[in-house]
């Protein structure tokens, strides 16, 4: 083979191979992961966009215990320009130990994608050090170092970590490197959930009700949409149960005008909607592409919101009140780091304090637009204390004589500050408070 072989040329399962690298490269560049697969899958066969997406989950799930067993068989650091074959090496690491591939295979494509990739001259190293690692039993580094064991950075573990206990902290990182499953959210004004339970089974689909939350199903298995009963139709949509939750947490009067302040993809705003029809729901989000998905979804679901562009930060310069607001307000996402794994990789230490002053910052101005006796529930996908509990704490604090914190309730307990870990219910981390402003 050429030493630089043209993409055309380049054999299907060589290019996924090629493509992974390049996926793992952008994403350690700073772009996220979905921005890197709309770039690459479109270079990649159909039927190994599924085994691409896996590989590269997998590798951003565990690459700090990837690559430190990768460097384990160097005997000197690969030079920047060779960082792609860096990542071949890494991706070959997770399909031989996690999926279990053929050993043979794995070495000959990886070997393949180093002359695809014009890095011939690395291909002697790339068979000689995987056929170490299964000549070992593709055994990787051992390591009691959480940030290696785990494939965390170690200021995102301490973040994670400040108001935990050491148990719960080992539960939160195992639980971020687990496969997240398909929840999805019936619309039960529209059909009741056993029922929609009945038309999976019909289909041969093993799901179950969630009893926390009745418009929730779990699937056993997760599905591409387009394989989703009456889901086109309207009838059902794809939401996280902890999502499903914070809808049924705001409290609606019929005919009330409710705000989702930051309402992309529109999911929340959609079930306000089917809880309560009678609402006038405004739908705001900051950036025009996530304005589009917003009327994608209610479009999709047959309901109808003011959807507009608009600034959260600048909600007070309104000149309209609101009886109720959703406040999902732009967070971390730690509490969805197995659905983004990437999340580990692109945030930066300074970027909680950036996000804490942004959300404080939101609700602030928010709460100036929330009528005498209405209600405020404020909402993060994390599970980072300062931007969740210690945010409401800091807010009391400063509003003695015009806020009430109104518990939550959810089985029987009652909640000041309602925290769900990653993996709780199997659903994702979230966090949830109820502010009502008084005279």
């Amino acid at each position: 083979m050429s030493k630089i072989v043209k993409a055309k040329q380049i054999a299907k399962s060589t290019q996924s191979r090629v493509c992974i690298a390049k996926i793992i490269a952008d994403v350690f560049a700073g772009h996220s992961l979905t921005d890197a697969f709309k770039l690459y899958l479109a270079q990649v066969d159909v039927k190994d966009k599924a085994f691409v997406k896996e590989v590269c989950y997998g590798v951003l799930r565990h690459y700090s215990l990837l690559d430190a067993s990768v460097k384990k068989y160097l005997t000197k650091k690969l030079k920047q320009k060779y960082i792609l074959v860096h990542y071949i090496l890494v991706s070959a690491f997770y399909q031989l130990h996690f999926l279990k591939q053929k050993s043979h295979a794995v070495v000959n494509e990886s070997v393949n994608a180093c002359y695809a990739l014009g890095l011939g001259e690395l291909s002697k190293l790339t068979n000689g050090l995987l056929r170490n690692f299964i000549r070992d039993d593709l055994a990787l580094i051992s390591s009691t170092k959480l940030e290696i064991k785990y494939s965390y950075p170690s200021f995102l573990i301490k973040k994670i970590a400040a108001k935990v206990t050491e148990d719960k902290l080992i539960s939160l990182l195992e639980n971020g490197n687990a496969h997240a499953p398909m929840f999805l959210r019936v619309e039960n004004s529209k059909i009741a959930t056993d029922e929609y339970l009945n038309i999976l089974k019909q289909h041969g689909i093993k799901a179950s009700i969630c009893p926390i939350c009745p418009s929730a199903i779990k699937l056993d298995k997760s599905l591409e949409v387009t394989n989703i009963p009456l889901f086109e139709q309207g009838f059902v949509t794809v939401q996280d149960l902890s999502a499903q939750m914070a809808a049924k947490f705001l409290p609606l009067k019929d005919y009330d005008v409710v705000l989702d302040a930051c309402a992309a993809p529109g999911g929340k705003s959609a079930h306000l909607l089917d809880i309560n029809n009678t609402i006038t729901l405004y739908a705001f989000d900051a950036q025009q592409e996530r304005v589009e998905l917003i009327n994608s979804t209610l479009t999709r679901l047959q309901r109808h919101a003011h959807v507009q562009q608009y600034d959260a930060r600048y909600l007070h310069q309104l000149n309209l009140d609101f009886d109720a607001i959703l406040l999902d307000v732009p967070c971390s996402g730690t509490g969805v780091i197995r659905r983004h794994p990437d999340i580990k990789w692109l945030r930066r230490e300074s970027d909680f304090t950036q996000l804490v002053a942004l959300q404080y910052e939101i609700l602030q101005s928010a709460f100036k637009r929330l009528k005498i006796d209405g209600f405020l529930l404020y909402t993060t996908c994390s599970i980072v204390y300062d931007e969740n509990e210690g945010q409401i704490r800091k807010f009391l604090s400063e509003h003695k004589s015009d806020v009430k914190l109104i518990p939550l309730k959810i089985n029987n307990q009652s909640f000041d500050y309602y925290q769900r870990y990653t993996g709780t219910d199997a659903s994702d981390g979230f966090f949830y408070s109820l502010l009502q402003k008084i005279a």
